[in-house]
């Protein structure tokens, strides 16, 4: 315990810094849907939480892939602000004088305080833990009652490689995850689908559930539930910037869709969406095809037009300046 008390108000202290950048986007977010394409919203939102990755190896194991200055706000009496207690003990007097200048006024709490905020945050962690492990057990008793497809009715799809589509009854959404990486099939990825959906939705949430494969989002919704549950779990705007993100996802997939589509088939994706829509969010490494706010997604794509390769390039450009501006640098905060 008393290695882990100033270790969790390192945490606290990381936690406030990626809340707060999150926060600014939240508030940006009517500027920046207009101006960036979903997959480069995602890409924005990617790299906040690759800081959130790189903020919790540094409070789990000491170790800083990306180099960024910090001084903290929290911390027990008699440490060093910002730095916790097992770096603490290794920095020399000269180091310890340069973390300390210019730092926020620090706010040493009191041995109680400091208990009762370490047992709140492992409260958070078996509390997300077990949820994510109740979730895994229940998608792994609904693939096992599922059939898999034959490959070569999947030739016309642009599946990525080691990649299984499942029919599975009674699923209440359609969604991709790991198969090999979690001892659930010999396939590397897996899309399960509804196994009572008619042919012509059957194609078209199968070519949404391709897109996540294609875009990578499955790997991107493991890590960000890794940031949540090491360290951040306790910030609501964390929990809102994954849920954002979750809906960023989802509208990349819609477009990456609507670019393959005819006009007709739009139109009839359009009704699958409103027809399928359960508004449900998977968590962990699932994503979904009704994954979150079907109203929203229904309206962007009836007034869903093609990007330029003008307007996609300023969306690229603009990402870019974004991340460059909220992630990287070394100002301290």
């Amino acid at each position: 315990m008393k290695l882990l008390i100033p270790t969790v108000l390192w945490s606290t202290n990381l936690g406030l810094m990626l809340g707060f950048t999150f926060g600014v986007l939240i508030l940006l977010r009517p500027v920046t849907r207009r101006l960036l394409r979903p997959k480069h919203q995602v890409v924005l939102w990617f790299a906040g939480w690759i800081m959130g990755i790189n903020m919790s190896l540094y409070t789990t194991c000491g170790w800083l892939p990306l180099t960024f200055t910090f001084r903290g706000l929290l911390m027990p009496k008699g440490e060093i602000p910002g730095q916790p207690a097992f770096l603490a003990l290794a920095s020399d007097p000269e180091q310890a004088e340069v973390l300390s200048r210019g730092s926020l006024l620090p706010l040493p709490l009191s041995d109680r305080a400091a208990q009762i905020l370490t047992i709140i945050w492992l409260v958070f962690l078996v509390a997300l833990v077990a949820a994510w492990l109740l979730q895994d057990f229940r998608l792994r008793q609904i693939m096992q009652r599922g059939t898999v497809l034959p490959q070569e009715s999947l030739s016309s799809y642009s599946l990525v490689p080691d990649t299984a589509v499942y029919l599975c009854p009674g699923l209440p959404t359609s969604f991709v995850r790991y198969g090999a990486a979690f001892s659930i099939a010999d396939e590397r990825h897996l899309i399960c689908l509804q196994k009572e959906l008619p042919p012509e939705q059957m194609r078209l949430v199968l070519l949404h559930e391709c897109a996540h494969l294609r875009l990578h989002h499955a790997w991107l919704k493991a890590i960000m539930m890794m940031v949540v549950i090491l360290n951040f779990a306790w910030n609501p705007l964390i929990w809102a910037a994954y849920r954002l993100t979750c809906r960023d996802m989802e509208l990349a997939c819609d477009e990456a869709v609507m670019e393959q589509l005819s006009p007709t088939d739009r139109r009839n994706y359009a009704r699958a969406l409103v027809e399928l829509g359960s508004g449900r969010c998977l968590w962990g490494g699932a994503a979904s095809f009704s994954e979150c706010d079907t109203v929203l997604r229904v309206k962007r794509l009836v007034n869903w037009q093609p990007w330029t390769p003008g307007s996609n390039a300023r969306s690229l450009v603009l990402t870019v300046l974004f991340i460059l501006f909220f992630f990287c640098g070394g100002s301290p905060l």
